[in-house]
């Protein structure tokens, strides 16, 4: 697989590369937290498409990163194999389908609707995610 390298000449050349979809979101110190607390909770992966239940490696998001004001809730993460976690970001479908039976629809239809706010209209305060995110992996030992 080619490795794509992103070039900052100019805001044109930035341009093109998000309508290609070549930018990625950015992974910071609140992320690594989040990803810790859902792995040190979900020991083995709760997807099993693929998998008998292996041992979780990643955090996957069932509303995908992008969307702020959801981020950082744990309803909105579970832990994954690496392989599960592919086919869950290619098969959208199944992913809701799951988040449904695994949140049930009340709480799936709420992680929806919180999802459309911005971080600013949601309230998010980053210092209080990773005090709260902190306190949870000391509850869960890891």
């Amino acid at each position: 697989m080619a490795r794509v390298v992103l070039r900052r000449r100019g805001a044109r050349t930035v341009r093109a590369q998000r309508k290609r979809g070549l930018t990625r979101i950015r992974y910071g110190p609140i992320d690594r937290l989040f990803s810790r607390v859902v792995r040190a909770r979900d020991k083995t992966c709760q997807f099993k498409f693929l998998c008998r239940g292996a041992p979780v490696r990643e955090a996957a998001h069932l509303i995908k990163r992008n969307r702020w004001s959801v981020r950082w809730d744990l309803n909105n993460a579970v832990g994954a194999c690496w392989k599960c976690h592919r086919f869950a970001d290619e098969h959208r479908t199944e992913l809701e389908a799951f988040a449904i039976k695994h949140l049930g629809v009340e709480r799936y239809s709420r992680l929806l609707v919180r999802s459309q706010l911005t971080e600013k209209a949601a309230g998010v305060d980053r210092v209080a995610v990773k005090a709260y995110l902190k306190r949870r992996l000391m509850e869960l030992g890891a």
